[in-house]
């Protein structure tokens, strides 16, 4: 292969060589506008959800007015009856530990001192007053026993 035969290769190498170049860089841009996108419907998800958890809670007042009472909600981490009964004040649940009404008495069979200094052995239990009311209870039964109103029930 002469001098003349090599250069006009080369030259047909840088060509190929260019077009390839050329030809990728859409693509790198498309997943440029790609992760861009992304990242901005993570940031918008995490906005989302953290203006969510700040608004307030349907049992909100009904908590406060719980804890008021002193009402204890007695419970474990580990109790499925427990975790219903949180379920039930929706939002509110964060509430409920919050203003003092939940006690965590967890680990199941191994109470802690708090728990065992107020004669608890058994969750989900309520205190209302000098009563004690065992296992999961509706919120029109623990409103009717407390004295506080429900949301959109008259006081």
């Amino acid at each position: 292969m002469n001098r003349k035969e090599r250069r006009k290769l080369e030259r047909q190498k840088l060509f190929t060589d260019d077009a390839k170049v050329e030809e990728a860089k859409p693509k790198s841009r498309k997943k440029q506008v790609i992760f861009f996108l992304i990242l901005v419907l993570a940031v918008a998800f995490i906005i989302f959800s953290y203006l969510r958890d700040q608004q307030p809670g349907e049992y909100d007042d009904f908590v406060a007015c719980l804890a008021e009472k002193d009402v204890k909600f007695y419970g474990s981490f580990q109790c499925s009856h427990c975790q219903e009964q949180k379920k039930l004040f929706g939002r509110s649940s964060k509430t409920l530990d919050e203003t003092g009404v939940y006690v965590e008495c967890g680990p199941l069979g191994n109470f802690n001192s708090r728990c065992t200094f107020d004669k608890v052995s058994v969750v989900p239990l309520w205190k209302i007053g000098d009563e004690e009311i065992l296992g999961k209870q509706q919120l029109n039964l623990l409103s009717k026993k407390s004295g506080c109103s429900l949301p959109n029930e008259p006081s």
